[in-house]
Formats: structure tokens, sequence, C-alpha cells
């Protein structure tokens, strides 16, 4: 039987160079499928390069929620505070859901975040996501459609924990966030956006990932006779107070001591044979 393709994806890429350093050796072991790269953090430039040299695979982790946008603040007045930086992920979504954040700004934005990528990367993004998975408010789902054709993006994340037994299981803003994935799914189809079967790592992030865990939606994949999952996972080395972020500095999940849990539950040497034996296998990329 063919494998259940695991698609296993590292977010926030670019953070910073502790977080960077963790993900590039998580893919020269073999232990990842691909990252995703945030153009407004303080490495993307120099993680880019590092991605590029080793063929990492990379996609867009779009940011509209934390530090600072890639526009000047005048030229996205909606999108931030203030202080000039984005509105937070709470501040943002209650913002764009309540519709006092202008879907031109959040355009914009987008468009310019896919534009540095492909100066940072030499290419366009080839799959996309969102930073606190922003990217399927109904808001913001049409704009990020168009901005999939015009830069042919192909692939793209759904949020939807998988199995939906896990779901009572979610924080109330998690919860939110799954409840416009179910909605904003069936626009990405019709775009003609690409994801896998199933998805899994809002219930199994920080110090609840362990290999069982990850084996055991990988079983519930099988069992249910899809083919692909995608798990995501933030990994990294502990950051440094002072250094990395968004623009703003980095933040307290960005130095939590789960950063380097979920590093090193990638590495355990009995991944690989964990996961063939429920039939699965990490695989490269982020396609079909």
């Amino acid at each position: 039987a063919v494998p259940v393709a695991v698609h296993i994806v590292a977010d926030d890429l670019g953070y910073c160079c502790d977080r960077d350093r963790g993900i590039l050796e998580l893919w020269r072991g073999g232990h990842i499928s691909a990252a995703c790269l945030l153009v407004t953090g303080a490495s993307a430039d120099a993680a880019a390069r590092e991605a590029a040299a080793i063929g990492l695979p990379l996609g867009l982790h779009l940011n509209l929620t934390e530090g600072r946008p890639v526009l000047p603040a005048d030229e996205v007045p909606t999108l931030v505070g203030a202080d000039g930086l984005l509105l937070g992920k709470e501040g943002f979504v209650d913002a764009c859901l309540a519709g006092h954040v202008s879907r031109t700004d959040m355009a914009r934005e987008m468009d310019a975040q896919a534009h540095a990528f492909a100066a940072a990367v030499g290419a366009p993004p080839p799959f996309i996501n969102g930073h606190n998975h922003v990217h399927v408010l109904p808001p913001l789902v049409p704009a990020l459609c168009e901005l999939a054709h015009a830069h042919a993006i192909s692939g793209i994340r759904v949020p939807v924990e998988f199995p939906a037994s896990k779901t009572p299981s979610l924080s109330p803003f998690l919860a939110r966030i799954e409840e416009h994935a179910h909605t904003a799914r069936a626009a990405f189809a019709r775009a003609g956006l690409w994801s896998p079967d199933a998805f899994a790592g809002m219930t199994t992030m920080g110090a609840a990932l362990s290999v069982a865990a990850i084996v055991d939606v990988c079983e519930h994949v099988r069992a249910a006779g899809l083919a692909s999952c995608e798990i995501m996972v933030h990994p990294g080395y502990p950051g440094t107070p002072d250094l990395g972020g968004c623009g703003a500095g980095p933040d307290a999940f960005s130095l939590s001591p789960d950063r380097a849990h979920e590093l090193a539950v990638l590495r355990d040497v009995d991944m690989a044979a964990a996961l063939a034996r429920v039939g699965a296998a990490i695989r490269p990329g982020f396609t079909a």
C-alpha cells in the first residue's frame, strides 16, 4: 500500500536566528517537509539564503498580526495601531471580523509580502498560510484567492484539526479559527488551491507534541482512507529576549522552552520507524 504522505511544515522561519538554526537542521536530517518564511522577521533574508543553499522548500507565512507590516504604516492605516504596529492576533481578528480593516489594506500588504518573498527566495511562494491562521478569516479569503492566482500559488493550509474528536480541546481563539477554516476550505478548493486531506497541529503544539501524537494522527488518517496530512510545528532553539521578532522584538511564544521541545521530538530517532509501522512517511515539499 502507498504510505500516507505526511507533510511536516515548520512555521516562522526568519523570526530569529535561533529558530532558523533548528528548522534548517531538521531539514538536513530529513525530519520535516518544508518551512514557512515570515518575510517581516528579523532574520528572513539570511534564512531564505540558507534555505535555498540546502534545498529547503519554502512557503509564505503571511503576517498581518505581529510587529510591523512590510508597507509603511501610513499606506495600510487600518492594519496598524497608533504605534505603527500590527494589531496582534486577537486585535486583528476582532477588527477584521467587525469590518474595521480595509480589504484594500489587507490585499496590498499581502501582495507586498508575496513580492518580498520572491525577492528573498528568487521565486514566488508555491504555498501559503497565515501567522495565527488569519488567512481563513472571511473578509480576507477573496483577496487571498486573488493573490494566489496572481502569484501562481498552488497550495494552502486548512487549519481544521483532525480527527474532529480533538476540536473540543481547542482554545476559544483556535476554535473560532477552525470554524472559519471550514468555510474557507470550500473557497480555497474553488480557487484551485491544494491542501492535504487532513491537518493537525493546533492540539499538538509545544509540550503536547510527541512521536506518539504524530503517529496517532497518521493512524486516524489511514483509518479514514485519506492519502495525506499536514502536521504544523514550531520548532527551534531557545531565543534571546532582545533578538528577533517582526519589528517589535520576540514574543513569549518564540522564547518558550516549547520550541526546543518540538525540535527534540522531531529529531527523535524513532520517528521514521514509528510512522512506517502505521503506513505513513514524511514527504518532502508541500504538493499533491
